[in-house]
Protein backbone atom coordinates (compact mmCIF):
# COMPACT_ATOMS: atom_id res chain seq x y z
CA UNK A 1 0.00 0.00 0.00
CA UNK A 2 0.88 3.60 -0.28
CA UNK A 3 -0.17 6.29 1.65
CA UNK A 4 1.49 9.30 1.79
CA UNK A 5 4.09 8.95 -1.13
CA UNK A 6 5.05 6.25 1.85
CA UNK A 7 5.29 2.58 0.85
CA UNK A 8 4.45 -0.04 3.39
CA UNK A 9 3.13 -3.80 3.82
CA UNK A 10 0.44 -4.52 5.50
CA UNK A 11 -2.13 -6.85 7.61
CA UNK A 12 -5.40 -6.42 7.95
CA UNK A 13 -7.96 -8.89 9.94
CA UNK A 14 -11.37 -8.33 11.58
CA UNK A 15 -11.03 -10.07 14.96
CA UNK A 16 -12.84 -10.59 18.31
CA UNK A 17 -11.26 -10.14 21.37
CA UNK A 18 -12.16 -11.80 24.73
CA UNK A 19 -14.13 -9.01 27.00
CA UNK A 20 -15.05 -6.95 24.43
CA UNK A 21 -19.16 -6.79 23.05
CA UNK A 22 -17.95 -6.57 19.25
CA UNK A 23 -15.66 -7.13 17.02
CA UNK A 24 -12.39 -4.97 16.32
CA UNK A 25 -10.02 -4.26 12.98
CA UNK A 26 -6.40 -5.11 13.21
CA UNK A 27 -3.58 -3.28 10.77
CA UNK A 28 -0.27 -4.29 11.49
CA UNK A 29 2.11 -2.33 9.23
CA UNK A 30 5.81 -2.56 8.38
CA UNK A 31 8.13 -0.81 6.95
CA UNK A 32 8.99 -2.78 3.85
CA UNK A 33 8.17 -6.09 2.30
CA UNK A 34 12.00 -7.53 3.23
CA UNK A 35 11.45 -6.35 7.03
CA UNK A 36 9.92 -8.84 9.28
CA UNK A 37 9.61 -6.54 12.44
CA UNK A 38 6.32 -4.93 12.72
CA UNK A 39 6.67 -1.06 13.18
CA UNK A 40 3.07 -0.43 14.20
CA UNK A 41 0.32 -1.87 15.26
CA UNK A 42 -3.30 0.18 15.01
CA UNK A 43 -6.36 -1.48 16.47
CA UNK A 44 -9.87 0.47 15.28
CA UNK A 45 -13.37 -0.52 15.99
CA UNK A 46 -14.07 0.76 12.40
CA UNK A 47 -14.35 -2.64 10.51
CA UNK A 48 -15.32 -0.94 7.20
CA UNK A 49 -12.48 1.30 7.00
CA UNK A 50 -9.60 0.07 4.59
CA UNK A 51 -6.02 -0.29 5.91
CA UNK A 52 -4.98 2.51 3.91
CA UNK A 53 -7.33 4.92 5.36
CA UNK A 54 -6.67 3.47 8.62
CA UNK A 55 -3.01 4.27 8.62
CA UNK A 56 -3.26 7.64 6.98
CA UNK A 57 -5.75 8.87 10.11
CA UNK A 58 -3.14 7.14 12.45
CA UNK A 59 -0.58 9.14 10.79
CA UNK A 60 -2.39 12.44 10.80
CA UNK A 61 -3.41 12.14 14.52
CA UNK A 62 0.27 11.92 16.18
CA UNK A 63 0.97 14.70 13.95
CA UNK A 64 -1.56 17.22 15.46
CA UNK A 65 -3.46 15.99 18.70
CA UNK A 66 -1.09 13.55 19.99
CA UNK A 67 1.92 16.16 19.60
CA UNK A 68 0.06 18.50 21.47
CA UNK A 69 -0.63 16.43 24.01
CA UNK A 70 2.89 15.42 24.51
CA UNK A 71 4.77 19.15 24.55
CA UNK A 72 1.54 20.34 26.38
CA UNK A 73 2.96 17.76 29.85
CA UNK A 74 6.62 17.92 29.17
CA UNK A 75 6.84 22.04 28.34
CA UNK A 76 3.48 23.56 30.38
CA UNK A 77 3.08 21.40 33.09
CA UNK A 78 -0.41 19.84 32.14
CA UNK A 79 0.95 16.50 33.24
CA UNK A 80 0.56 17.15 37.04
CA UNK A 81 -2.74 18.51 36.63
CA UNK A 82 -5.87 16.77 37.69
CA UNK A 83 -9.14 17.78 37.12
CA UNK A 84 -10.73 15.69 39.78
CA UNK A 85 -9.11 17.62 42.71
CA UNK A 86 -9.33 21.30 43.74
CA UNK A 87 -5.95 21.32 43.43
CA UNK A 88 -6.20 20.87 39.17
Amino acid sequence: METDGKKQCYFSRSIHIPRLDHKVKVVILWKSHYEVIESNIIITNQLNREARRVAGAYRHRWTGAETFHRDGKRHLGLGDCRLGSGEG
